[in-house]
């Protein structure tokens, strides 16, 4: 015991630098974050922060109320109209065709010739559009997938577009009822098992049985659900443009201000500004009076007057650079490029509209992923289930759409620069960076028609013995020497 105490005191002691250090990593160490502080400067804006959930946060008369104002932006403003229906056009295009992947060719061939027809029947296409547009104005959209006997093709199932007002509950018989609103969810998967939909439009003006309460019970498999899911827990959709709402109110505010600023310009010639007091007889005119002035006439004003222009300030330069800041601002919900928004790119250099249209062009080709999974699926599903069940018009053994592996072609985008894209797609089908059957389905194609079809042609171009396009001639090079390059320098001048 002494010789520990011994060695102790004989061992160097910590300096009084080291023993503050040490106390301070013994203590516990307290971050904070700044914006995580309420304070004078910041408290006003986040005063409206709460905490709800999904579900709570997207009630019904928030969806509701947000809806309107949508619906009503879109109808009075050109700009979002031409965004939202450019959009849908940009996504749907000529529409998706389907791909059959069994190992029967034939078999396939003749799987998607039936539905090709019974899309064309349906307007399959024109649905799809109507619920790109719901899913972007109203915030989500809705098919309900219905029997009609009367249609010609021999699957009578048609999808009927229904507004996101009829899906609700009208009498919820407890909470969770009311908080999903016309949505009933699986206990454990939060997924639904079946919509509650109002028979006709609560904005209607006539009822059927004059009852405008009426509902139908609807499982899910027979309702095509689409909207954007945002947060955990979320089951119904907001606007695509909820948070530009106001940008865009306020660019057509400004308009109208610039408006009318331009036509009190133009009304005013000039103003006559008077020095005489305004209890002075000698006063020729009252003030804001209107004085008629007459072109090419030389004239005098009355003693202690002073005419002077009417300063217009200019309304057209800030209205301009207002407009383009707005818009490019508002636009960036759908990822959408300013150039498409304004209907112009005279202001912009190619290299900045193609790097635009390349991150746009990536928010489709995702969301027709998404389009692909929640919509179209959904859709074959229903009609493999009753197709299969029309004698002779699907191939035997086939009971569900598992058994008809399947892919679905969108139709590819226009070049923004054909000849360096040709050259991109050749440099990488010879690498074997990409495949006839890629570079063919990102265009909407099936490999093996194409190739079928350029075989066809071959045959036919050796056939008739027809050659297109210049022959090919050999380069050669010659060696020149600087006397013979002098002589033909000379001989030319």
């Amino acid at each position: 015991m002494f010789e520990r105490l011994l060695s102790y005191f004989r061992s160097p002691q910590p300096s009084a630098q080291e023993r503050r250090l040490r106390t301070a990593a013994e203590q516990k160490i307290i971050a904070r974050y700044d914006n995580a502080q309420s304070t004078d400067d910041n408290q006003r804006s986040w005063w409206m922060a709460d905490y709800l959930s999904a579900k709570s946060a997207n009630n019904f008369q928030v969806r509701r109320l947000l809806r309107l104002r949508s619906r009503y932006e879109v109808s009075n403003n050109p700009y979002l109209f031409g965004v939202c229906t450019s959009n849908a056009d940009d996504l749907i295009n000529t529409g998706p065709t389907l791909q059959c992947l069994r190992k029967n060719v034939n078999e396939n061939k003749r799987i998607e010739a039936a539905w090709q027809e019974w899309a064309e029947e349906v307007d399959l296409r024109e649905k799809l559009r109507a619920l790109k547009l719901a899913k972007t104005v109203d915030g989500e959209g809705f098919l309900v997938l219905k029997t009609v006997n009367d249609l010609e093709h021999s699957v009578k199932l048609y999808p009927c577009d229904v507004e996101a007002d009829q899906v609700t509950t009208v009498s919820p018989k407890n909470l969770q009822e009311l908080w999903v609103d016309g949505l009933i969810l699986h206990p454990v998967t939060m997924r639904p098992v079946a919509f509650t939909v109002l028979r006709t439009h609560p904005g209607d003006y006539f009822f059927p049985n004059l009852n405008p309460m009426e509902t139908d019970r609807i499982k899910a498999k027979f309702v095509v659900h689409w909207f954007i899911k945002f947060r955990p827990g979320q089951v119904r959709g907001v606007p695509a443009f909820t948070p530009a709402l106001d940008l865009f109110n306020e660019l057509r505010s400004f308009r109208k201000a610039v408006l009318a600023k331009a036509q009190v310009s133009a009304n005013l010639t000039a103003v006559l500004e008077s020095e005489a007091p305004s209890d002075d007889d000698s006063q020729t005119s009252s003030p804001f009076d209107k004085i008629p002035i007459d072109r090419g006439v030389l004239t005098t004003i009355p003693g202690g007057s002073k005419l002077h222009q009417y300063d217009t300030g200019e309304p057209g330069t800030t209205y301009e650079m207002f407009q383009e800041k707005c818009l490019g601002e508002a636009c960036r919900p759908l990822s959408y490029p300013l150039n498409l928004a304004l209907g112009t790119s005279q202001k912009f250099n190619f290299s900045s509209a193609r790097l635009d249209h390349i991150n746009y062009r990536n928010s489709l080709d995702v969301e027709r992923v998404d389009c692909d999974r929640i919509v179209l699926d959904h859709i074959f599903r229903a009609w493999i289930d009753e197709a299969i069940m029309v004698p002779g018009l699907l191939p035997s053994g086939l009971s569900r759409m598992e058994d008809v592996p399947h892919e679905w072609h969108w139709p590819g985008y226009q070049p923004l620069e054909p000849k360096v894209d040709a050259e991109a797609d050749h440099a990488r089908i010879s690498n074997g960076t990409m495949t006839w059957q890629q570079f063919w389905a990102s265009r909407g194609y099936d490999w093996r028609d194409i190739m079928e079809q350029q075989g066809k042609e071959k045959s036919e171009i050796e056939r008739l013995g027809l050659e297109f396009g210049d022959p090919v001639k050999p380069s050669r090079t010659e060696n020149v020497t600087d006397s013979a390059l002098e002589n033909a320098l000379d001989t030319q001048e």
